[in-house]
């Protein structure tokens, strides 16, 4: 699940979608029909066109089904809360620039401040990934310690050499999403 160097782009092809975010394509397009926030575009060849905010979405929703193990109906719960709360909080637009702008102005602005808002949102679980973070470094000094107290085999060892590796890559990858997107 590596979405550090993913290129920037404005759209997004189903191959990329699933390349990039690791998603198999079946899951994809059964996310695509339980999800109503990943809603990809048909252009004239027939193929699905997704926005970053989809990427993100399928981002989103990988993270809660695989990593903070909600079900479905949760997962949907959860996003639609997060939505609702994005929505909220966004900017309040002064009234006289209103009529000044033009509809498509104005859904790209609207697209900004919701950009924004779940922007704030993925900010606030970044504090819960540090949280995880720091308790998993605290949990392997914790296991340290009791290493040095015990005796142990050489199949025990082995298994907690690998054990340590497995936690230093999930470590490494959190600590290169929250430098990534300036989570601090």
């Amino acid at each position: 699940m590596n979405f550090d160097n993913l290129p920037q782009k404005n759209e997004y092809k189903f191959k990329e979608v699933t390349s990039l975010t690791g998603v198999k394509p079946y899951v994809l397009r059964f996310w695509e029909s339980e999800f109503t926030q990943i809603s990809p575009q048909v252009n004239e060849a027939g193929q699905k066109i997704y926005s970053p905010l989809d990427l993100e979405f399928v981002k989103r929703i990988k993270e809660l089904l695989f990593i903070e193990k909600l079900s479905i109906p949760k997962a949907k719960a959860m996003l639609d809360e997060e939505l609702s709360l994005a929505q909220t909080q966004e900017v309040v637009v002064d009234e006289p620039e209103l009529p000044a702008m033009e509809s498509k102005q104005m859904e790209a602005y609207a697209g900004v401040e919701m950009r924004e808002a779940i922007g704030s949102i993925i900010m606030q679980h970044s504090h819960s990934l540090n949280y995880q973070q720091e308790s998993l470094r605290a949990d392997l000094e914790q296991q340290k310690e009791m290493i040095m107290q015990k005796q142990f085999n050489d199949q025990d060892v082995l298994r907690l050499v690998q054990t340590k590796k497995k936690l230093n890559v999930v470590l490494n990858k959190l600590e290169t999403i929250i430098e990534k997107h300036n989570w601090v």
